[in-house]
């Protein structure tokens, strides 16, 4: 079963029934990319250390957070969710703790 699909705008797509999903251009993908470099390079130490310790969390575990100016500027920069009881990574956070892991194993 195929759907005809066509280019809405920038990156987006939808098909003949009217959905909509995103699949990146190599434009997009090249903005991403620099998205995800800039964002590692403004982290504090601090941050850096906070993003490290979270990716590498398993799925349930709870990393506290004691300096709330810190839960703010992560919040503000879209690198963490609050999930409630825990924090997360979101999508954008994820990328940038593997682009930081891979920083540090080219080291």
């Amino acid at each position: 079963m195929t759907t005809n699909s066509f280019q809405t705008q920038e990156g987006f797509l939808s098909t003949s029934t009217g959905e909509h999903y995103f699949q990146p251009t190599n434009c997009t993908k090249l903005n991403l990319l620099q998205k995800i470099v800039s964002t590692a390079e403004q982290l504090t130490d601090k941050q850096r250390s906070y993003v490290l310790k979270l990716g590498a969390a398993r799925a349930r575990d709870i990393v506290p957070i004691q300096d709330l100016n810190l839960y703010r500027e992560l919040l503000k920069l879209e690198m963490i969710v609050d999930k409630g009881r825990r924090l997360a990574l979101s999508q954008l956070g994820r990328q940038v703790y593997q682009h930081l892991i891979d920083e540090i194993d080219s080291e």
